[in-house]
């Protein structure tokens, strides 16, 4: 990418501006997919104009920088004494910081660019996304639809709305706008790809329901097995299920996934409906394999039975000695506040209070009023919160992904190289779904904290995260595992997108009372 930049730069010299106007001023409200975006930074980067220049240097970032690049870029706007007083500046700031993996500052920066310039397409993508990923589907459509409503063609907004629209229907037209679009307008070929997995199965499902609520006998509990591994950690724990035919079936619960996953002999004696092939991302390891996905007849969770579940059937066994068949994101409990009690081996289920949304998306309240509750936000599927990562007397704050499939914490390669202590290196690898997970490295001693409650850890994995943070957009600078998780008590609201971490005090007397 840093190639084509030169090579931007060389091809478009005799176009560079010599007029008083910036050639690239008011970029973030002009109708730009990521190619014009791109060609238009190249040119305001030759300016004579100093201000100019530094905006249009700023417009070349979006085309590359993710992750720690990101947050550099986020850093050097806010050090600009030019952003504050500049539209554009203030728009690729904003959306510098949602890649760095600070999303609320990125909603604040959003909206004081629209209180300058409301024709801001950038400011209004970066607010329509924050407000996707706390659950604030209304506001987050109207935002999407301020775009769109003068660029048509948008593709960011195209692909955004099918997460928020109410209907199959809406969420295939969208998708096919998007598709149109997509190559000619710069978006990745791993984005079109996602896009006509995601077309080709809401097409295949037609009109058939899926995930209908049969039961919710709540409140309720489901008991955890734990995993143990050879060297007597807990790995994982486990619950049991029931999948169409397949009966008492153990399940990972795993916060770090979305949806259904059931290995294939599994699937058999389930009985799928295959309804569409893909092409599944993450996991770890390669990262990329083909699945199938189909409905199966029901899923009993327990307390919860849906009728017509999307399963996806993974390409191989899902532990290699069969200890569990399939795997339990928890967006399957959406809509409930979940707690999971590692110490009493159980998850609690119940009811949660409705999301209340204004609609408005200058006006919605991204952080709820929750006593003591730490906000969710949810991308691609992940469900990732706020950290601080403190070694010495250094700190990084991040999002974490608050993983109960992963038994060990791990850290983004990003974050250990800020941090002392790390010793790059090794030959060890950690197993995620998709195959082996090299490790780079390891952070001695850290401590982290999540919303308050700490836990001091050692020897901790370093990975490689880039790719994560350029597929979904955002920065996650950490898996939080097992050994952290299994210290805490954790209440997942998947309502309205918070968590919280009860102290022992507090958690006896909110156990009183659901008696």
């Amino acid at each position: 990418m840093r190639s084509a930049r030169l090579m931007a730069l060389v091809l478009l010299w005799p176009l560079h501006s010599t007029a008083a106007q910036c050639v690239a001023e008011g970029a973030s409200a002009l109708r730009l997919g990521a190619r014009e975006w791109f060609e238009a930074g190249a040119r305001a980067a030759l300016d004579s104009d100093p201000r100019c220049a530094f905006l249009g240097s700023a417009m070349l970032d979006i085309s590359d920088h993710f992750g720690a690049d990101a947050c550099t870029s986020m850093r050097r706007l806010e050090d600009s004494e030019w952003t504050a007083e500049s539209a554009d500046l203030l728009a690729i700031q904003a959306e510098m910081s949602l890649r760095c993996g600070k999303p609320l500052a990125a909603a604040s920066l959003a909206r004081a660019t629209l209180r300058i310039d409301r024709g801001s397409h950038l400011a209004w993508l970066v607010l329509a996304e924050v407000l996707a990923s706390r659950w604030r589907r209304e506001s987050a459509r109207a935002a999407f639809e301020q775009v769109l409503a003068s660029d048509p063609r948008q593709p960011r907004a195209l692909w955004g709305m099918p997460a928020v629209v109410d209907s199959r229907e809406e969420g295939i037209a969208y998708f096919k706008r998007y598709l149109a679009v997509a190559l000619s307008r710069g978006e990745t070929r791993e984005r079109i790809r996602m896009a006509g997995d995601g077309l080709a199965m809401l097409e295949a499902l037609g009109d058939r329901e899926t995930w209908t609520l049969k039961k919710a006998d709540l409140p309720g509990t489901i008991p955890l097995t734990p995993l143990s591994t050879r060297l007597a950690h807990v790995g994982g724990w486990v619950l049991r299920c029931e999948i169409g035919d397949a009966r008492k079936v153990p399940a990972l619960l795993d916060s770090g996934a979305s949806g259904l996953h059931v290995a294939p002999r599994t699937s058999r004696r389930a009985r799928l409906d295959e309804v569409s092939s893909a092409t599944l991302v993450g996991g770890g390891g390669a990262g990329r394999h083909a699945v199938r996905r189909g409905l199966y007849s029901h899923l009993d969770l327990g307390p919860l039975v849906y009728a017509s579940p999307i399963g996806v059937v993974a390409p191989r066994s899902l532990h290699p000695r069969g200890a569990y068949r399939a795997i339990v994101g928890l967006d399957l409990f959406g809509g409930t506040e979940v707690e999971i009690d590692l110490d009493r081996r159980m998850m609690r289920i119940r009811e949660a209070e409705s999301l209340v949304e204004t609609g408005d998306p200058l006006e919605e309240k991204i952080i709820g009023s929750g006593d003591g509750a730490i906000p969710l936000f949810r991308f691609e599927g992940q469900l990732l919160a706020p950290i601080e990562i403190r070694a010495g007397r250094r700190s990084v704050h991040t999002l974490a992904l608050v993983d109960t499939g992963a038994s060990k914490t791990l850290l983004d390669r990003s974050v250990a190289e800020r941090l002392p202590g790390l010793r790059k290196g090794g030959r060890r690898a950690g197993r995620g779904y998709g195959g082996a997970i090299p490790y780079v490295g390891e952070v001695h001693s850290l401590r982290i904290d999540l919303g308050g409650a700490v836990a001091d850890l050692r020897s901790v994995a370093v990975i490689d995260l880039a790719q994560r943070a350029r597929l979904i957009g955002v920065r996650v600078g950490a898996f939080v595992g097992l050994d952290f998780i299994a210290q805490h008590r954790l209440i997942f609201d998947l309502e309205s997108g918070t968590l919280k971490l009860p102290s022992s005090e507090s958690a006896r007397t909110e156990e009183a009372r659901h008696r």
